[in-house]
Parts: structure tokens; sequence; C-alpha cells
């Protein structure tokens, strides 16, 4: 697991298998989360109680999106796709 920066932004990240596993609240700064290419996968509650997210852009690269990823999200009004024919699995 990798603690890595993107515009910023810090998350938990497993590089090997391009798992994004938590991202703070503490850490989002204007209430917009752009998650980097190559990131595949966004594990249960990566996004757990950070409240102050409104907007989550998805890269390309995204192929999974765990149960409860935005779990207590309080704010979160909108999840943006990069690209609209992804065959994402929602779990």
């Amino acid at each position: 697991m990798t603690k890595c920066i993107f515009n910023g932004l810090f998350m938990n990240y497993n590089e090997s298998t391009g798992t994004l596993t938590k991202v703070e609240e503490s850490d989002v700064q204007d209430g917009t989360v752009e998650l980097p290419l190559g990131v595949k996968i966004i594990a249960a509650k990566a996004f757990e109680k950070v409240n102050n997210v409104t907007l989550v852009v998805l890269p390309n690269s995204i192929t999974e999106v765990h149960e409860d990823a935005f779990w207590s999200c309080k704010n979160l009004q909108e999840i943006r796709f990069e690209k609209k024919d992804t065959g994402i699995m929602i779990q």
C-alpha cells in the first residue's frame, strides 16, 4: 500500500492492483476529487465519511466501484465519468 499525492490529494493506493483504498476528508480542499488515470478499483468505504466532497471525477481506467465506496458522503452530488462507455462493474 502506498500513500500518494495527486493534485494535492493524499490517497492510500495499491499500485500493483490499481486499487484506491482510502481518501481522507482533511485532504479534500475544494470539494472536487479527480482520480488519476491508472486507478482501476475503488475499494469499499474508500471515501467513508468524506463529507466535504461534492464531485468525484473517475478516469477511464476505472473498472470496479465496490459497495459502499462512497458511504456516508453526505454532500456528494455528482460522480462524473471521463468516458461514457466504461464497462464498469458496480459491486
